[in-house]
């Protein structure tokens, strides 16, 4: 008896698992095999002091006190094996998942006063599988609540799963969807073959396909939409399935579409404006387009201008002028009305009015110019001027016409008075020859005069 009982005890100790025999009445440790000692940092003579649960769970109260599953107490209640999974402590008080079984032993007059607990130490498995439960947790979440429809089809291109986005977009809740093929739910028949060969590729291949196509909705609605499809393989490399990620971009198709109509209706109003325009970078001042009119304005041919920069051109004839521009257009973002002179590619000196604005292209800043050429109405204007000055000299001149008349008719009236004074003098007798002769002379010089 004494070597089958050390025997069983180096069968015990060479045992992987933890084995523990607990009386049933005290929950005593009666025996424990050396993997459970280690376990739980606790020789053999101390276990046999000790009942299971302040060994395992350092708990003075049994599992089933402390609302727990007691897989002994189980065992002796139903008589036949009981199975359980508990968070022991181990030797450094960490947690230890262990899945227990307990099985009963019976005494000759079939009572059961004893049990023998194998525990199987889990732990890392246990954190595996919690990881890929809680991956799992996050994914299905994920998929409840994102933004793209999510579609599991299975080779036969049948529903497999349907999230709630793909009813948000297509119209059909889920329990519509379930089971149905694609061609019957949300592909129009029109284009069915193709979407096929797109799946039937998938299920040939590992990668994933990105594809944009119309589909239908539950209303009738034709929407497009943007698919990003990955095949399901499992174990052994056989394709089970695809899963499809979509999201509706009807409405960014027709803002792109509007924005292409209206960068066209731009672009033929940039080309075909009599007024000249430019753009151009902010940091460089080069060229990216200009117009026909600023070509003929200046001369010169595109291919002259564009990459270039207005001073590699000198096209202002007071670069001083320029400078003055671009830091009130780093400052305001404005230019109105800025007058300066441009040189034409031949030389010849423009006068102009520049109105420019700071824009946004692409995430750059640049500058859209408008120009005026006033260089005509500056030749008017000067004109004008001059014309001007003539005028006024010729009113001046008139004033002093006018003024020596109006002297020299009123020295004409006091020159008549005075002469017919002295003509009624000179018919009086002559009392002295001499005096009648010098005022006949004098009266003959003013007769002259007056007239």
């Amino acid at each position: 008896m004494e070597i089958d009982s050390k025997f069983l005890s180096m069968i015990f100790d060479n045992v992987r698992e933890n084995i523990v025999v607990v009386d049933t009445q005290s929950y005593e440790i009666l025996h424990a095999n050396q993997p459970f000692m280690d376990s739980y940092g606790i020789s053999l003579e101390e276990a046999r002091k000790k009942r299971c649960h302040e060994v395992t769970h350092r708990n003075e109260k049994p599992c089933h006190e402390s609302g727990e599953e007691c897989p002994v107490r189980q065992a002796v209640e139903t008589g036949i094996e009981a199975r359980c999974v508990h968070v022991h402590k181990d030797a450094n008080g960490g947690p230890k998942v262990s899945r227990i079984t307990a099985y009963p032993i019976r005494e000759s007059d079939g009572r059961i006063l004893r049990v023998v607990e194998i525990s199987e130490d889990i732990t890392e498995r246990y954190q595996a599988e919690e990881a890929i439960r809680r991956s799992e947790r996050k994914l299905s979440l994920h998929l409840q609540q994102t933004m793209f429809a999510v579609i599991e089809w299975d080779p036969d291109f049948r529903v497999r799963e349907w999230n709630p986005a793909a009813t948000a977009i297509f119209g059909y809740t889920r329990e519509e969807a379930m089971g149905r093929h694609l061609g019957d739910l949300i592909v129009p028949r029109s284009i069915l073959g193709d979407v096929e060969k797109v799946v039937d590729r998938l299920l040939e291949h590992s990668g994933g396909a990105f594809n944009t196509n119309e589909n239908v909705t539950k209303d009738g609605r034709v929407i497009v939409c943007e698919w990003f499809n990955t095949p399901l393989i499992d174990e052994q490399g056989t394709p089970t399935g695809v899963i499809s990620f979509g999201l509706d971009i009807t409405e960014r198709k027709r803002a792109e579409e509007e924005l292409r109509r209206s960068e066209k209706r731009f672009a033929t109003v940039f080309r075909t404006s009599p007024v000249c325009t430019t753009l151009s970078r902010l940091a460089d001042g080069n060229f990216l387009d200009i117009n026909d009119a600023f070509l003929r304005l200046l001369g010169y041919d595109r291919e002259e201008v564009i990459g270039r920069n207005p001073l590699m051109l000198n096209i202002w004839e007071n670069p001083d002028d320029r400078a003055r521009m671009v830091e009130t257009l780093q400052n305001r973002g404005r230019v109105d009305g800025f007058e300066t002179t441009f040189r034409t590619k031949s030389g010849k000196i423009r006068n102009v009015i520049v109105i420019s604005e700071v824009v946004d292209v692409a995430g750059e800043k640049h500058i859209l110019g408008l120009t005026l050429d006033i260089t005509h109405h500056k030749n008017a204007e000067t004109e004008k001027q001059k014309l001007q000055a003539q005028l006024l000299q010729a009113m001046k001149m008139e004033a002093v016409g006018r003024l020596a008349g109006g002297v020299a008719h009123d020295f004409n009236n006091l020159l008549t008075v005075i002469m017919g004074y002295c003509e009624i003098v000179l018919q009086r007798p002559a009392r002295n020859p001499r005096c009648t002769a010098k005022w006949s002379k004098s009266n003959g010089r003013g007769s002259g005069r007056r007239r």
